[in-house]
């Protein structure tokens, strides 16, 4: 029994040393397995830009913003069933950018969410005074997940209807919110 552990282990050996040969990688069996990693050196580090994380994903809500802005130019009622659809679309990716540029703003001011969900996220936002009504952002979350899980045709239409008249004023607030704090660094 022994003998045939040994066999097998010295067979997967050699078909582990054969595909490291095959991608290209020096395979130095014991010593491979042995050597610690060393990551590859970047000059890009968390301690370098401690704040870029927020900043970039803040930059990407503003974008997602824009187009999100411009889907709902017309008004609710000039938008076709497949505009509408693609309304909602952009309201889920701002959404999620809004809530993780939140969550990344608020670990680069030392604000600990844990857990970290979205829902913390947003009691810690306004508990910080960046976003005004913490309930609003809740009901965002619960039509986002709504939408991503089921369609009904009331629930949709009424999705949108609360896109454009409560969610993208919050979100427009936050955006403001963020200006403002760029303009004062």
């Amino acid at each position: 029994m022994l003998n045939s552990l040994i066999a097998r282990a010295e067979t997967i050996n050699a078909h582990v040393s054969h595909a490291w040969i095959k991608l290209g990688q020096p395979y130095q069996n014991s010593e491979f397995w042995n050597t610690a990693y060393e990551p590859p050196q970047s000059s890009i580090t968390k301690m370098t830009y401690p704040d870029s994380r927020y900043k970039q994903r803040f930059a990407h809500f503003e974008q997602a913003l824009i187009l999100l802005r411009n889907a709902l130019e017309p008004g609710t009622l000039a938008l076709s069933a497949l505009e509408k659809e693609g309304v909602v679309q952009r309201f889920e990716y701002t959404f999620e950018l809004a809530w993780k540029t939140l969550k990344d703003y608020l670990g680069h001011e030392g604000v600990s969410v844990l857990p970290t969900s979205a829902q913390q996220v947003f009691s810690a936002a306004a508990r910080s005074n960046i976003i005004d009504d913490e309930q609003i952002w809740v009901s965002m979350l619960d039509h986002a997940t709504f939408l991503a899980h089921t369609y009904e045709a009331i629930r949709f239409e009424q999705a949108v209807d609360a896109i454009a008249s409560r969610y993208l004023p919050a979100l427009e607030s936050m955006h403001a919110w963020f200006r403002q704090r760029q303009a004062a660094e």
